[in-house]
């Protein structure tokens, strides 16, 4: 049997489109992890260059929620409350549910996967409210995304770990180790 152009054509958008969402049957469901270094810096006068945002959703960006360009497109945000520095989540938008943060005892490496939805349910519902949590170093964090719409999937998330490896609350600047999944609704999270 042989295939048109338009067949090999749809095959190939197909597949484009599956391996997008993580549901690719030709990886077996490989998870794609991501592990960086971030400085973040809450907004002050002199936090001009530093961005005061994790955007897990796009690959672990810095992001500037205080720039039009920006706004919105961020998962957890560092701010000073009480001159103590805190994660701060997104709450919802256009009626999508916002970002959820958690405390983990656990050591940032033993962490292999994300809590299901219920573990975030408490802190999805406290996100109305602004609910934030305060940064201390050597605190391990979990993550999970803003919901978002993935081509031929629907309603995503994503999910992180986030260790804080320095906080300085003076300078209001923290620098995180993060490491996310980059595949729609996957839990896992070791490297």
């Amino acid at each position: 049997m042989r295939l048109g152009l338009s067949a090999i054509a749809l095959l190939v958008a197909v597949g484009a489109s599956l391996s997008a969402c993580g549901s690719n049957p030709f990886t077996a469901g490989d998870a794609v992890i991501l592990s960086d270094t971030v400085k973040l810096a809450a907004p002050t006068a002199d936090s001009a260059n530093v961005g005061s945002a994790l955007d897990v959703i796009f690959e672990n960006a810095v992001r500037f929620p205080e720039r039009v360009g920006d706004a919105g497109n961020w998962d957890v945000a560092l701010r000073v409350e009480g001159g103590a520095l805190v994660l701060r989540p997104i709450t919802t938008q256009a009626g999508f549910v916002g970002s959820s943060v958690l405390t983990d005892a656990r050591t940032y490496e033993s962490i292999k996967s994300a809590p299901g939805s219920g573990a975030f349910a408490d802190s999805i519902n406290a996100t109305q409210g602004n609910h934030t949590l305060a940064l201390q170093q050597g605190k391990t964090y979990l993550v999970r995304s803003r919901q978002y719409l993935e081509t031929g999937v629907g309603v995503c998330v994503r999910y992180a770990k986030i260790s804080a490896v320095e906080v300085n609350a003076a300078a209001a600047t923290a620098r995180l180790a993060v490491t996310s999944n980059g595949v729609c609704n996957d839990r896992r999270l070791n490297p």
